[in-house]
């Protein structure tokens, strides 16, 4: 995985499995790893989180994320959104 990133204005990024961001300046990440990654290169200021990420990371998914961000205190500065239609995943990341 290429470990130079787009310069995006806002920092944005969204972490899904299958489905592309609605808003095409995101840059979009598949796994736990490349966002890792990303955090490593610089701020994220927003970061939208899908739960299931089985498609393109086996083992991890949206509560590997949050559990990893909580263990390393890397956070978005400004915003996170969970947009999984995995209503119980969604609760597990939000609590």
């Amino acid at each position: 995985m290429a470990s130079d990133f787009f310069p995006l204005p806002e920092h944005a990024v969204y972490l899904d499995d299958q489905r592309p961001p609605y808003m095409q300046s995101w840059e979009w990440l598949f796994t736990l790893a490349a966002l890792q990654e990303r955090f490593a290169a610089g701020e994220i200021t927003y970061l939208s989180l899908d739960f299931n990420l089985g498609a393109s990371d086996p083992g991890n998914d949206g509560l590997s994320v949050i559990k990893w961000m909580a263990a390393t205190n890397h956070w978005p500065s400004e915003y996170l959104q969970l947009h999984t239609a995995d209503y119980i995943g969604r609760d597990q990341m939000a609590n």
